[in-house]
């Protein structure tokens, strides 16, 4: 299942398809934060413990705003 998704770029619209979040994608945490990264994030250089998504959820790990790692659908 694939989500779609709409970009707008300078006016133009342009359909962009997205693979679909299981909650089975790894991303990664460090020991003193609460967010959740992408594995090129800069925050997760030196220190990153890879996890799946959902747990990293349930943890109560957040997403990194600035690399934007997957998000968890609402159910």
């Amino acid at each position: 299942m694939a989500l779609a998704l709409t970009v707008t770029i300078l006016g133009a619209v342009a359909a962009v398809d997205q693979p679909a979040v299981t909650g089975q994608e790894t991303v990664y945490v460090t020991k003193s934060g609460n967010k959740y990264h992408t594995a090129s994030c800069r925050f997760v250089k030196k220190d990153k413990t890879a996890m799946k998504l959902a747990d990293a959820v349930k943890g109560g790990y957040e997403p990194c705003s600035v690399c934007k790692p997957p998000i968890m659908p609402k159910k």
